[in-house]
């Protein structure tokens, strides 16, 4: 998604807070599309939180987190023990 990659970017170039709401712009593009559309829903969650963290704010953030977390953890194939 080019919205996300124009975020990561700037945040690449120490411009959290410009990088801010392009965040909140890619996830909302990404929350209203089909999950095919973003296999890596939790890279944009990710970013967001770091974005969020540099900008003071870590409950934001750690919220973030746990949500991409549990995308991931979802994703991950599951084994059952012998």
């Amino acid at each position: 998604d080019v919205v996300h990659e124009l975020a990561h970017s700037m945040m690449k170039d120490g411009h959290a807070e410009q990088a801010q709401p392009l965040f909140v712009r890619a996830l909302a593009i990404m929350e209203a599309s089909p999950e095919a559309v973003f296999p890596d829903r939790a890279a944009i969650m990710e970013g967001y939180a770091a974005c969020l963290r540099k900008l003071g704010r870590d409950r934001e953030a750690d919220e973030l987190q746990a949500r991409a977390e549990a995308v991931r953890a979802s994703r991950q194939p599951t084994t059952k023990a012998p």
